[in-house]
């Protein structure tokens, strides 16, 4: 099944991987080894917003999709 998402999920879903990109580039740009790993574990948690709200879509569009049935 194709996850088809809302233009408001749309988004949200930008806006996460947008924060994501940002926080990542941080850590690129970041020379001072001591940030290094506040900033990965900055990443991890954006990354873990992100999936859990893809998730939190994909289960709304099955209980939508099995609704119909």
């Amino acid at each position: 099944m194709q996850l088809r998402l809302t233009p408001e999920q749309n988004d949200e879903k930008r806006e996460a991987e947008l924060a994501v990109k940002e926080v990542e580039d941080e850590l690129q740009a970041e020379t001072d080894e001591s940030k290094h790993d506040a900033l990965k574990a900055e990443v991890a948690g954006r990354k873990e917003k992100l999936t859990t709200l893809i998730e939190g879509f994909q289960v709304s569009t099955l209980q939508k999709h099995l609704y119909c049935l």
